[in-house]
Parts: structure tokens; C-alpha cells; sequence
């Protein structure tokens, strides 16, 4: 076992690697908590976009308090100069691996929804946009009485919008082509919308096993998110679960929710009306309305935790 001794923390094991950082499983010391600790790549740290992309996403969850939302415990430098930070270490699955399974059911699909939502809603009331969600930046945990807790991750491309300076840079992509908005293809300034869009996207992959748009040309991909209408989902989809993600996905950002407040009240509906067992299938049904249950009762309580 390799350890590694960082002032107050102890490296246990390597348990994961993204594109800009390397993430292990460590001990602080002070107190026994084990905790994930994040370092930026040797090679990035001289290349300052990859530096402001760290620093963003360190500040970005130093902000971050909601249960949904993957927990920074701190920040700094190693002695050799290297950026780290520490978050709860997550004992769980990504969302990206939960789907190697195959499509998940819909009750399922608009309970992830909901707490993506909660995540988004306290996020996005703060001036932070995420930018790049996908399931490799959902994790979720299996709780006592409650599976499928969600943490939202990786906010390391988020964009703070605090004053004129700060504002996404017009002609600057950031994100995966998959689940990008049409505005976000186009390098436009982006608003809490864009990232409803990508959970629209999210939802639909969850639904089906696939993205709606997809090819191997990523500048392909963006022009079917520009113009191609969403694929049919299959008739055996609530057509109440079907109206969330088409909604979502509304290529003109005013016809989509136009909060995550919103998005997720209705998404609070169709769970009551899936739990309720009134449910339309095929594009011909209609919708139910009904009042959820208190969420937070739905979804448990948090635990400890951070994933590869």
C-alpha cells in the first residue's frame, strides 16, 4: 500500500484518475476521517487553464452545502507546489457504470432527476453554472432504506458569474458535445438553462441506454443538438416522464423550465403519479398532476463518501 504523507493527511490508495487530476483514498490524520483528496496533474500544473480550471472548482464547492452536492473539506499546495483538495470520500457507483446495466426504470430515472435538481437549484441561486453534466459527474449511493442517493460532481468547469468579468467568454466551448445545450454549442453565454438541458439529455440516456445525439465527429454532435429532433422514446415510458425530458431538451432556452426550482417540482409530480400507479403510456396519454412528498423524506439523509 503506498503511503504519502501531506501534512495532516495520509494517502492510502489511488483510486481513480480524470482528465486533470488524480484522486486517492487518504486519512486525516487529526481526526481518522477518511476523505478523497484530489491532485492536479504534475504536467497541468504549469499550464494556467488547467490551474484556473482547479481553482474554479474549488471554489466553486467551498460554496457548495446541499446534501446532493459532493462536500470540499479543503484547499491548498503540497510542498513540492502541487494544487490538492479534499471531499468526502464517496462509497458508491457513477451513474456512467449504473448504466452499463442497461436503461433504468423511470421511477427511478425522475428520483436521480429530482435530487440533480436540488443540487442545481442551490448551485445555480449563487451564480454557479455547472457546465458539464454527464454520468460520469453523478454518483450515486446506497443508503440505509433509501438507494440511489445522488452526489453531483466535478465542478471544475463551472462558471461563476459574479460581475461582467466573470461571465462565460462568448465563443469559448467548454463541456462534453453529448450533453451540451445548443447555446453552449455555439460558444454563446450560458444561463441555469444549459445545464437543465444536459440533465434533459441525462434523463433521456437513462431512459433508453443511449444519448439522443450521437457520432464521432464531436462538431457532428453539436449540430444535431442545433437542429435534430429528439428520437422517439420507447411507448412503454410514461408519456409524463417523456414530457420531463422533452421539455428539457427545448432547443429555444424559453421553452425549456426556466429553473431548476421548476424542473424539479414537476419532476416531484410524476414521481407521486408513478408511486400513485396513474400512469399514461404511449405519446397519446396525459400527464397527471399530483403534489410529491416531502423530498428530502423520499431521498434519505447524507452520509460520508467520494468516488474514483
Amino acid at each position: 500500500m503506498c503511503l504519502w504523507h501531506l501534512l495532516r493527511y495520509e494517502i492510502q490508495q489511488r483510486v481513480g484518475e480524470g482528465g486533470m487530476g488524480v484522486v486517492y483514498k487518504a486519512r486525516q490524520m487529526s481526526i481518522d476521517r477518511v476523505i478523497a483528496l484530489k491532485m492536479l496533474n504534475q504536467q497541468m500544473q504549469g499550464d494556467q487553464t488547467w490551474v484556473q480550471r482547479f481553482y474554479n472548482e474549488a471554489k466553486a464547492c467551498s460554496r457548495l452545502q446541499h446534501p446532493n452536492t459532493i462536500r470540499m473539506f479543503d484547499f491548498g499546495q503540497t510542498q513540492d507546489g502541487r494544487l490538492f483538495m479534499t471531499m468526502e470520500f464517496l462509497d458508491g457507483v457513477s451513474l456512467r457504470d449504473a448504466l452499463q446495466r442497461g436503461p433504468i426504470a423511470p421511477q427511478r430515472v425522475v428520483k436521480i432527476l429530482i435530487q440533480c435538481c436540488a443540487s442545481l437549484a442551490e448551485a445555480h441561486s449563487i451564480g454557479i453554472i455547472h457546465r458539464d453534466i454527464k454520468p460520469d459527474n453523478v454518483f450515486l449511493l446506497n443508503m440505509a432504506g433509501s438507494p440511489d442517493f445522488v452526489k453531483l460532481l466535478d465542478f471544475s468547469v463551472a462558471k461563476l458569474l459574479e460581475g461582467d468579468r466573470m461571465k462565460t467568454q462568448a465563443g469559448v466551448v467548454f463541456g462534453t458535445p453529448q450533453y451540451m445545450s445548443p447555446e453552449q454549442g455555439r460558444g454563446l453565454p450560458l444561463d441555469a438553462r444549459s445545464d437543465l438541458y444536459a440533465l434533459g439529455v441525462l434523463a433521456f440516456e437513462m431512459l433508453t441506454g443511449n444519448v439522443p445525439f450521437n457520432d464521432d465527429n464531436p462538431m457532428t454532435v453539436i449540430q444535431m443538438h442545433l437542429h435534430g429532433a429528439i428520437p422517439p422514446m420507447p411507448d412503454s415510458i410514461p408519456y409524463s416522464v417523456q414530457a420531463v425530458v422533452r421539455r428539457a431538451m427545448e432547443k429555444d432556452a424559453s421553452r425549456r423550465y426556466q429553473s431548476s426550482g421548476e424542473m424539479m417540482q414537476h419532476c416531484q409530480q410524476v414521481f407521486a403519479e408513478l408511486n400513485s400507479g396513474a400512469v399514461s403510456i404511449g405519446a397519446g396519454g396525459a400527464p397527471r398532476t399530483m403534489i410529491a412528498p416531502n423530498p428530502q423524506a423520499m431521498m434519505g439523509h447524507p452520509q460520508q463518501g467520494y468516488p474514483p
